[in-house]
């Protein structure tokens, strides 16, 4: 195996790592959303729009992870670690969420789980070549 596809192949594996830490974080903040049920719906909207920002990434990180052209893999390779600063941010959203007192109780622990699948998605883009 050259170097070049060594490089392709681990660069696939890291996506494939990230994406699963994007899509179990989204299965968290759905178990927000129901542990939510029935109290403040502007806590409920918040939680759904970070959502959504998880699930469009993940749809991102899919599509990267499908292209077989190596110049354009490598672009948008970099193109996913320049929105590392942009996952942070929603990771701090997601805090801010968790410490509201209109949130339901329980829903603090969906939301640090989504934190630190947040970080561990961060981690391993981080990695990418």
């Amino acid at each position: 195996m050259s170097p070049e596809a060594k490089t392709e192949h681990t660069a696939k594996e890291i996506l494939l790592n990230a994406a699963k830490a994007i899509q179990y974080a989204g299965d968290y903040l759905g178990q927000a959303v129901k542990a939510t049920y029935g109290y403040d719906p502007k806590i409920v909207e918040q939680i759904n729009v970070e959502s959504k920002s998880l699930n469009a990434f993940l749809t991102q990180l899919m599509q990267v992870r499908d292209i077989a052209d190596d110049d354009l893999f490598a672009k948008s390779t970099s193109a996913l670690k320049l929105q590392i600063a942009s996952l942070h941010e929603m990771s701090d959203r997601i805090k801010s969420v968790a410490s509201d007192t209109a949130t339901a109780p329980g829903v603090a622990g969906y939301m640090e789980q989504t934190v630190t699948l947040i970080a561990q998605a961060v981690s391993f883009i981080a990695q990418l070549p």
